[in-house]
């Protein structure tokens, strides 16, 4: 692993160190994430970075306690591999929202708004 011991690491830098460590999927700077995922952009880091399927990214087990876990796995915030989830109502959809439902693929942030005004 290269360390820089002087002057400033650009965000370029740092994503093209990262995406070439096995697990790593993705690796984007935040204009780039922010545009991919709609993520607002004050809330993100300069880097974003997205472990492939399989892989969990942080420190090794040893920096961690993780007896709290009692037997356990140990969850992440999930790569994009997680990102396809059930959208289940108790009550069908509404024209109006079949339609929207059918035109394109729906975001988490989206439920309140289906459940609340697209429903029967």
């Amino acid at each position: 692993m290269r360390v820089w011991s002087r002057g400033r690491v650009t965000a370029r830098q740092i994503i093209d160190h990262i995406a070439g460590i096995d697990g790593i999927e993705l690796a984007l700077d935040r204009d780039t994430a922010c545009r991919m995922f709609e993520l607002p952009a004050d809330r993100e880091a300069d880097v974003a970075v997205i472990a492939r399927e399989d892989v969990c990214i942080g420190a090794s087990a040893k920096n961690h306690d993780l007896t709290g876990l009692a037997g356990h796995r140990l969850r992440t915030h999930g790569g994009t591999s997680e990102a396809k989830v059930p959208f289940i109502l108790s009550r069908p959809l509404n024209e109006a929202y079949r339609i929207k439902a059918a035109s394109a693929p729906l975001k988490s942030y989206q439920v309140f708004d289906y459940a609340i005004n697209g429903t029967q």
